[in-house]
């Protein structure tokens, strides 16, 4: 029997992606500007190159991660969760 996720899984998903989002937003930003990458001590100089191969490398890696991680750390919570509510409805 197939049940869809819970709703609080969906919404940290969904949270997961906007944060990661933003990072990557930001991380390609400074790429092509320079500085500091955020919460990091990593600096780049700036310019077009660094700026290019974060946007089409460096955010493909960075979605990869994150969803395989999110995946790690949500599909066995999720799979506790449904095993409680199922063992809490048994009378």
């Amino acid at each position: 029997m197939h049940e869809d996720p819970p709703q609080w899984m969906k919404r940290s998903v969904t949270l997961t992606s906007v944060i990661v989002f933003l990072y990557g937003l930001w991380a390609t930003v400074i790429c092509f500007a320079g500085g500091t990458f955020p919460l990091t001590n990593w600096h780049v100089d700036g310019g077009v190159v660094p700026g290019l191969l974060m946007f089409f490398i460096g955010e493909a890696l960075l979605f990869w991660v994150a969803r395989w991680v999110s995946l790690l750390v949500l599909v066995p919570i999720g799979a506790i969760a449904m095993t409680v509510k199922q063992v809490k409805q048994q009378p």
